[in-house]
C-alpha cells in the first residue's frame, strides 16, 4: 500500500501524482515518462528505412517533431524530478532531520503502542493529535488508520454535543454529515481488512455502533436513504466530497433532529 507523501492518501504505486491533492508521485511520473519514451521508440522502429524520397522527408520531419518532443519531455521530466525533490526537501528536511524525525518515532510510536495495547484509545487519540506531534510523520505509525477512525469519531460525539447546545449551523451540519457518512464508508469498506486489522475492527465495533445510530436517529437516514446518499456522495475513486456532503445536509436538513 502506498500513500502521498503531502497529504497520506493512498495512491497507486506507479500512478503519476495523488488524485486527492494532486502532488507529484516521482517514481509514477518517471515511469509514465519511461513508458513515452518506449512508445516514441516503438514508433520509430516501424520507419522503414528503404521509403521513397518523399517519404524520407515526411520521416525526417517525424522525427525533427519526435526529438523536440523528447527534448520537452525530458525538461518537464527534469522539472518534476527537481520539484518532487524539493518538496521532499522541503516535508522531510535535511539528512539530519531525517534521522531526528526517525528518533522522534521510536519514541513515541513506542508510547503510542503502549496506549493501544492497554486499549486507553480516548487518551491515545488525545495526544497522537496534540499540537507537539504536528509536523511530524505519523502515517507511519503502525495503527494510524484505526486511530484516525476512533478520532472521527471522537469529532462526531463532540460536534453532536455542540448541536445539542447551540444548534445546528451551515458548518456543523455539513461537518457532521462529512464526518459521519466518512465513519461508515471506511469502517463497511469491502478491502477494509487491507487497512484495518481484525482486532482494530472489533474494537471500533461500539464506535461505528454510536455512528449508526447518529446516523439513523439524528440525522434520520434510513437504509435506503442512506444508499442513495452515498452514491451521490461518493467520487470516482470511492472517497467522499466535502461539497456533496454540504448539499446533501442542505436538503436534508428539516429532518436532522
Amino acid at each position: 500500500m502506498y500513500r502521498c507523501v503531502n497529504c497520506g492518501a493512498e495512491i497507486e504505486r506507479f500512478s503519476p501524482k495523488c488524485p486527492a491533492c494532486g502532488y507529484i508521485n516521482e517514481e509514477g511520473a518517471e515511469k509514465q515518462y519511461m513508458d513515452e519514451l518506449e512508445d516514441v521508440r516503438k514508433k520509430l522502429d516501424r520507419v522503414d528505412e528503404e521509403a521513397e524520397e518523399g517519404y524520407y522527408k515526411n520521416y525526417i520531419k517525424a522525427v525533427r517533431v519526435i526529438l523536440i518532443t523528447i527534448a520537452v519531455m525530458t525538461v518537464v521530466s527534469i522539472g518534476i524530478y527537481i520539484l518532487a525533490r524539493y518538496e521532499r526537501d522541503r516535508i522531510y528536511g535535511s539528512d539530519d532531520n531525517v534521522l531526528e524525525e526517525m528518533a522522534w518515532q521510536r519514541e513515541h510510536f513506542a508510547y503510542f503502542d503502549s496506549l493501544y495495547e492497554a486499549g486507553e484509545y480516548d487518551k491515545l487519540a488525545e495526544e497522537f493529535y496534540a499540537e507537539d506531534t504536528e509536523g511530524h510523520d505519523l502515517y507511519e505509525w503502525e495503527h494510524y488508520d484505526f486511530i484516525s477512525l476512533y478520532y472521527e469519531y471522537i469529532s462526531i460525539k463532540n460536534m453532536f454535543r455542540e448541536v445539542d447546545g447551540y444548534g445546528y449551523t451551515r458548518f456543523r451540519t455539513q461537518s457532521i454529515v462529512y464526518d459521519c457518512l466518512r465513519f461508515y464508508v471506511e469502517y463497511n469498506r469491502e478491502d477494509s481488512s487491507d487497512v484495518l486489522s481484525g482486532e482494530e475492527h472489533d474494537a471500533l465495533i461500539s464506535a461505528a455502533d454510536y455512528v449508526m445510530e447518529m446516523i439513523h436517529d439524528r440525522l434520520g437516514f434510513s437504509d435506503e436513504e442512506l444508499d442513495v446518499i452515498l452514491k451521490d456522495a461518493l467520487n470516482e475513486y470511492g472517497n467522499l466530497s466535502y461539497d456533496k456532503c454540504g448539499e446533501i445536509s442542505e436538503r436534508y436538513i428539516d429532518q436532522f433532529r
